[in-house]
């Protein structure tokens, strides 16, 4: 039973509290028990594609450092020091710092002037229009990655 419901953080996240019966409540655990497995997955392939480019000496650039983008960040704990370089096209954005990993967030045609091997796109939904603004702005890059499902893939591909 829904008891009450409400947009927040400037009306991206809709909250909803609500009691529910024994049968939702298994459905629910089962899907959050699902989501957990999914996600610890997707964590281990994260981390052997993303030390596989390390290893090859290849430089990360992530796209993207608020709001979802920062959840990816955190969630597959790319640190600082491991990948210290965070790009957003939103000037807003720029000068700032990924919330929980401190990586300073610069604008993406840094990247004309410090190229990387590889572009990972932080958020998949927003794929295409950074993709075609790395081609647009001919930002240069051997890959561009993004996650599909538990593992990162090659947006060309």
């Amino acid at each position: 039973m829904l008891l009450d419901c409400a947009l927040v953080y400037d009306d991206e996240v809709l909250c909803g509290w609500a009691y529910p019966n024994c049968m939702e409540a298994r459905t629910h655990k089962l899907a959050a028990e699902k989501f957990s497995t999914g996600v610890q997955a997707s964590k281990v392939d994260m981390h052997s594609s993303l030390d596989a480019i390390l290893k090859n000496d290849q430089t990360v650039a992530l796209w993207g450092g608020t709001g979802k983008s920062a959840a990816f960040i955190n969630t597959y704990g790319l640190d600082a020091s491991r990948f210290p370089i965070v790009v957003d096209s939103d000037e807003a954005k720029c000068g700032k710092f990924v919330p929980g990993t401190g990586q300073e967030i610069v604008h993406s045609t840094n990247l004309l002037q410090n190229p990387v091997g590889v572009i990972v796109i932080t958020t998949r939904w927003r794929a295409t229009d950074i993709y075609q603004e790395i081609t647009h702005r001919q930002i240069p890059h051997d890959r561009v990655l993004y996650l599909d499902g538990n593992m990162l893939v090659d947006y060309r591909e």
